[in-house]
């Protein structure tokens, strides 16, 4: 146990230093994102607002947390620095459901993205988090949670190819390049260890 107080807790994410944890946080009033601190003991607010805000994801330098807002109605995108200062910067307008998912070696955010007709794919920046977006991993089916390796040469992600999600890892960024199934009886939401082995 962390010493967090009892609340509705979502989505842990433990900063790149092992010192935070970001996490949303369901309430009455709807879902937002606060920060735990494991050394002081302090529960902080990080996005709290009267629209939703939800699945935060840290920067790889733990200076930025990425997350989805829904005040324009479907979730957008946003990045904020971690300590709370400044304002929370829009990252794409994009008229579609999206939530950010995991950074790339280089800072650019993977994030999944409703897609016409083909349900949900991977997304990216291709140039840190202010460059063009590409399709990462699509298709016809639901391509899910993701998470790139410490080394930045995998990523695994959840997709329902089989009827199922399961769990599937291919080459970062080359994702064209090879895929293997992991999970043999389904799986959701993988994280790699800090060794990434």
């Amino acid at each position: 146990p962390l010493g967090a107080p009892p609340r509705e807790y979502n989505y842990p994410k433990l900063s790149p230093d092992g010192t935070r944890v970001a996490v949303e946080i369901r309430a009455e009033g709807g879902r937002d994102i606060w920060i735990w601190d494991i050394r002081r003991r302090v529960l902080e607010p990080f996005a709290v607002d009267p629209a939703d805000d939800q699945l935060p994801e840290w920067a790889p330098d733990g200076s930025r947390i990425a997350f989805a807002n829904t005040a324009a109605g479907l979730p957008r995108l946003f990045i904020q620095r971690a300590d709370g200062t400044g304002r929370a910067e829009p990252l794409a307008d994009r008229q579609r459901l999206n939530q950010a998912m995991t950074f790339g070696p280089q800072g650019e955010l993977i994030f999944s993205e409703i897609v016409p007709q083909q349900e949900r794919d991977l997304m990216r920046f291709v140039s840190g988090t202010s460059g063009p977006i590409e399709t990462l991993i699509g298709g016809l089916k639901s391509q899910g949670t993701a998470h790139v390796s410490p080394d930045g040469r995998w990523i695994a992600y959840d997709a329902d190819d089989s009827g199922q999600f399961e769990i599937y890892v291919r080459p970062y960024p080359r994702t064209n390049d090879g895929r293997w199934r992991i999970s043999t009886s389904g799986g959701r939401q993988p994280l790699w260890s800090p060794s990434g082995r």
